[in-house]
This record gives structure tokens, C-alpha cells and sequence, in this order.
């Protein structure tokens, strides 16, 4: 990821867009738990 964003994950949601992601809530539901329960990184 950037430099300035080390702790930054990328999801690609195939098939969607910013306003046709909500209807894509399975793959949203996938994801958010694992995001939210990672480890918070170390501060530098």
C-alpha cells in the first residue's frame, strides 16, 4: 500500500461501484468482520 497509509487494506468488489456496493451486501458482510478484528498496527 502507499507509504502513507501502511495499515490500508484494498478490496475489489467486482460488479459494483461506490453507489452499487450496497447492493452487494454479501460480499461487504464478508469482509468487515476479519477488517474490524485485525490487530491494530504498532504506532511508528
Amino acid at each position: 500500500m502507499p507509504p502513507g497509509l501502511p495499515a490500508s487494506q484494498l478490496a475489489i468488489l467486482p460488479g459494483t461501484s461506490h453507489v452499487t456496493v450496497v447492493n452487494r451486501s454479501e460480499l461487504l458482510l464478508a469482509m468487515i468482520p476479519p477488517f474490524l478484528d485485525a490487530p491494530m498496527p504498532a504506532a511508528q
